[in-house]
Order: C-alpha cells, then sequence, then structure tokens
C-alpha cells in the first residue's frame, strides 16, 4: 500500500471519529436543551396555576366587601361582576355612558291628558358616571331629554332638555376610621330621599306605566349623607326645598330623612320625614316636590295673597319579595300651610297610601301581571292632577280635590333586564269641592328600555 493510500486512510478514519464525536455532542446538547426547556414550561405552567389561584382568592375577597358595602347607595350590585362580564352603559375610558326611556301609545277620556290617542316619547335619559379620585370620589350627571312631567304641563310643552342629578358622591368616608359603608356623602343635585316609590319611578324600573296616585318625587339642590349600620340604612339630605335651580330665595331649608331596616332578605321597613322649609312665592313659586302630578306647594287656587308657604310629610313604607313578585306599600300624611291674609283657609291635611303587588307567572316567568291601588283625602281640597289635564285640576279653586282613588292593571313581557314592554288600564275617580265626581280613563302601551 502506498503512503499516500496510508495518509488517507489515517485521515479519512481520524474524520469519521470528529464527526461522530461532534454529532453526539450536537445530540447530547440538543436533549439536555430539551429537558430544560420541558422544565421551564413546568415551572411556567405551576407559576400561571398560582397566579389563577391568587386571582380567585383576590375575587372572593372584592366579592365579600361588595356584599358587605350594598344597599350603601341602593344601586350598588351584592356581588361584583366576574372580569369578563359587561357593565351596563358604554366605556369611554374611565367614563361610563348609561341611559333609558320609553315610547308608546296613551288615550285618556275627555277630562284626561292624551285625548287624542297620543303616540309619544314618554321619556329620554342620559347618565354620565367618572371616577375623580381612586375607587373614593365619582362624579355622576343626569341630563333629562324629555319626561313625561314635562308635557303634561300647561301648554305650551315644555320640550327643552333639563338637568337632572348632578353632584359628586364621596363613597365610604367612614373608611377612614375602618367603618366602610357607614358614611358617604354627596354634594350637588339630588334626589329628595322621601320614601321608597321614587326609587323604582323610571319608565325601566316601573311595572306599570302610571304612578301611584301620589306619586312624591322630585330634585333640588343641596348635600346628603347615606350609609349602612348592620341591617339599618339612613338617607339625610338638606335641600334648598324651592323650584328655582339657580337661586335659593329663602334662608329657611328643606330638611330631609329616611330610615330603613332590612330585618331578612325577603322583608324591608322605613320611615321617611321632611320638611320643605318657607319657600317664597314671588320668586321660587312652588316646592321642590312633586305630589299627585302637580307640585306639593302654593298655587293661587290655595292661598290667594300668600307670601310665603310650607308643607310637611311623614311615610312609612313596607315590602315584601319573594322570587317571583313583591308586594309594596306606604301610608302617609302631608300637611300645607301659608300666609294668605284672613278669611282664606290656609291649612290644609291630606292622608294617603297605596297598595302595590306584582306576580311573574310560574310556567313563563318573563310575563307578569301588576297592580296597584292608590287613595287619598285631602281637607279642604288640594291640588291633584293625577291623569286629568294640568292647567284646571291645578290651578281652578273649584276642581280642589277632597278625595280620590286610582286602580292600576297591567301586564308585560320582560326581555330582558334592558327591555320590557307594558300594557296597563287605569281608572282616576275624584271628587271635587264643588261638589261633583269625574272618573278619568287611561288606557297606555309601551316599551321599556335602558342601557
Amino acid at each position: 500500500m502506498s503512503r499516500m493510500t496510508k495518509s488517507w486512510s489515517g485521515g479519512s478514519k481520524t474524520l469519521w471519529v470528529g464527526v461522530f464525536l461532534s454529532i453526539s455532542l450536537l445530540t447530547g446538547a440538543t436533549f439536555a436543551a430539551d429537558a430544560d426547556t420541558e422544565q421551564r414550561l413546568k415551572q411556567l405552567e405551576q407559576q400561571n396555576l398560582d397566579l389563577q389561584k391568587k386571582l380567585l382568592e383576590q375575587q372572593g375577597l372584592i366579592n365579600d366587601l361588595a356584599k358587605k358595602l350594598s344597599e350603601v347607595t341602593g344601586k350598588m350590585p351584592a356581588v361584583l361582576p366576574p372580569p369578563d362580564e359587561p357593565k351596563k352603559g358604554i366605556g369611554f375610558g374611565q367614563v361610563r355612558l348609561s341611559g333609558e326611556g320609553g315610547a308608546g301609545i296613551f288615550h285618556t277620556s275627555s277630562k284626561g291628558h292624551y285625548t287624542h290617542s297620543d303616540f309619544r316619547v314618554d321619556e329620554a335619559k342620559l347618565f354620565v358616571e367618572a371616577p375623580l379620585w381612586e375607587n373614593y370620589v365619582f362624579a355622576y350627571a343626569e341630563l333629562d331629554l324629555l319626561t313625561r312631567e314635562r308635557q303634561v304641563t300647561p301648554p305650551p310643552a315644555d320640550e327643552n332638555f333639563h338637568l337632572g342629578e348632578l353632584y359628586v358622591d364621596f363613597e365610604g368616608v367612614s373608611r377612614l376610621w375602618n367603618q366602610p359603608g357607614m358614611l358617604g356623602l354627596r354634594v350637588g343635585r339630588i334626589d329628595v330621599p322621601f320614601g321608597e316609590e321614587y326609587i323604582t319611578r323610571d319608565v325601566i324600573d316601573n311595572p306599570l306605566i302610571s304612578h301611584s296616585l301620589v306619586d312624591i318625587w322630585g330634585i333640588d339642590e343641596g348635600i346628603e349623607a347615606y350609609g349602612k349600620m348592620n341591617r339599618f340604612d339612613y338617607v339625610v339630605a338638606v335641600q334648598n326645598g324651592g323650584h328655582g335651580q339657580l337661586a335659593d330665595f329663602n334662608g329657611s331649608k328643606a330638611v330631609v330623612g329616611r330610615l330603613g331596616y332590612n330585618p331578612t332578605k325577603w322583608l324591608r321597613l322605613s320611615g321617611s320625614g321632611m320638611t320643605t322649609g318657607d319657600i317664597d312665592v314671588a320668586n321660587d313659586h312652588m316646592a321642590e316636590l312633586w305630589f299627585g302630578n302637580g307640585f306639593a306647594g302654593f298655587s293661587p287656587a290655595l292661598g290667594p295673597g300668600a307670601k310665603t308657604f310650607q308643607a310637611t310629610l311623614y311615610e312609612g313604607d313596607a315590602q315584601v319579595f319573594w322570587k317571583t313578585g313583591h308586594v309594596k306599600g306606604a301610608g302617609g300624611w302631608l300637611g300645607y300651610s301659608d300666609d294668605a291674609p284672613a278669611p282664606v283657609q290656609s291649612k290644609r291635611d291630606v292622608y294617603y297610601y297605596y297598595l302595590e303587588g306584582l306576580q311573574k307567572l310560574p310556567q313563563a316567568p318573563k310575563f307578569y301581571g301588576a297592580v296597584r291601588w292608590s287613595q287619598l283625602f285631602a281637607d279642604n281640597g288640594f291640588p291633584i292632577v293625577g291623569n286629568g289635564q294640568f292647567g284646571p285640576y291645578f290651578f281652578n279653586p273649584a276642581l280642589l280635590t277632597d278625595r280620590m282613588w286610582r286602580i292600576s292593571l297591567g301586564a308585560g313581557y320582560q326581555f330582558s333586564e334592558h327591555l320590557n314592554v307594558k300594557l296597563e288600564y287605569s281608572l282616576d275617580r275624584r271628587h271635587v269641592v264643588a261638589p261633583r265626581s269625574e272618573d278619568t280613563h287611561l288606557f297606555a302601551a309601551e316599551v321599556a328600555f335602558s342601557f
């Protein structure tokens, strides 16, 4: 064998040994890398499981806190929704826009307001909420695009936009002394917190189309304190009292309060009291409080020549709930007085009550039936509008109402909490001081919605 052949043979062996060793090293490195990658993946998987467990524990803590703080404002959910559940309204960053409304057809007999079978937008409102400081201070604003009350006042009807509530809400002030939920404060233009009916009078919350004959509600400028302690909740407000939004023309303020008690999940009891304070007739004109679909205060039909007037109210409420329905009731007294010169009668007493029942069909829970009975008795007469025409029944002394009742019968189909279709028949039977009795019939159908 030649030297060249031996040299090539020896080099070839050396080459193949080198190749074999290189492949072995690469394969071993690859196996080592795969083993290391698998170990890292297992570690990441375990970390992910640990993180999910911590998130679930945190969500449980949040839900427990939400339960303790629930019902502080009457609008908080009992349990916070899971992170992937959509919230009501449309979000623009931290600002949330929501709204509600209703539209339908209304018809009344000749003494009523809807004598031409009117198609109407019954209600249209927009709401804006935004945090101002962490999770403790919030801003809330309500724009009333159209409300039923603006449409039934003497012609021409008021079709302008109006400001509803607008306030800064200092939630959880009592956290400063480690008692969350005990005290919160609202400053601005706020619902008058008297009774319970106003809480569900918006078209999407009301199971019927009409309200009770009394229908006490209002929005006024002032400051409000609210909170909850064990089974008790409270709200106290000091407000202007007069109808003017831009100024108060009398130093006397309205004072309102409600104390609630919830002994069980199915029973709620509450008591409310209020005084409007002295209201200036020439400038405020009326109290910032609706009563009987008119204002709970001065009318030229009551005290000609009066310079100031005031109203005092007390009411007790009881509500019973079960899975497919409820019964609600309230009764109260309104006392009115003014400084009209003698011999004009300047003191009036009005006693009132209402009962409401709702029941869903057991086999079809989206269908429900509802009934409401309400009645009032007014010493020497009082301006009660009801479903009648505003002008005659609020301003005419001969048509002051001394007793009246209303029966409302309705049915609805609730597609969801955001969409409801309702039908109703109501009868108002009125006795005026003239004296004579008058009946007003109301037939209505409506679609209510919220977003």
